[in-house]
């Protein structure tokens, strides 16, 4: 699947499909080694992953699920889910750019047009371009003049270990406390 990826993604260049595949070959490597950080003698360095940016360029089309991290930029046309549980990770969906099918990412911006739910448990922004039909599930929502939406807009706050303690409780504690022996 990620030969195809690739194969989607320099579809315009010049060359045999065997070239093609030694480029997807090299760019996978590239990909996948780009940003670990190496132990050095002196000092330890914690490992950090870094992940490059995913082009469906215009004029091309993926059809699929497509699972990522780091970020995916649609210029082109998709038609199948876009997912990705890295907590950076970002799709954009270009000018010009369509996607057919969910998309679960924790960031999403959005200026061309999608037809599908959007869940995003960071940040949306829809851009003045951006047509939605579908609705849209997210944490924090930006929105420019001239964005469209067909759906409903459903914040769904971020999830937190704190309880809360209602009024009731509240007062039930309160007399508690006031009853421990050495406590006024």
């Amino acid at each position: 699947q990620n030969y195809e990826t690739c194969i989607v993604i320099v579809h315009k260049l010049q060359g045999s499909p065997q070239t093609c595949l030694e480029w997807c070959s090299t760019a996978l490597l590239f990909r996948f080694s780009f940003g670990v950080v190496k132990k050095s003698d002196k000092t330890t360095r914690k490992s950090s992953k870094k992940f490059g940016i995913t082009l469906i360029s215009e004029d091309s089309s993926f059809r699929g699920d497509i699972s990522f991290q780091g970020g995916l930029e649609v210029q082109g046309s998709v038609k199948g889910q876009l997912v990705s549980e890295e907590p950076t990770a970002k799709v954009r969906v270009l000018n010009g750019g369509s996607v057919t099918g969910q998309i679960s990412v924790p960031n999403v911006v959005i200026n061309g047009l999608v037809k599908g739910d959007v869940f995003a448990s960071s940040s949306v922004k829809l851009e003045s371009a951006a047509i939605v039909e579908g609705n849209i599930y997210y944490n924090n929502l930006e929105v420019e003049k001239g964005a469209n939406v067909s759906g409903s807009l459903v914040r769904e706050a971020a999830t937190s270990n704190v309880s809360s303690i209602s009024q009731s409780e509240k007062s039930v504690l309160d007399g508690a406390s006031k009853s421990i022996p050495g406590k006024k």
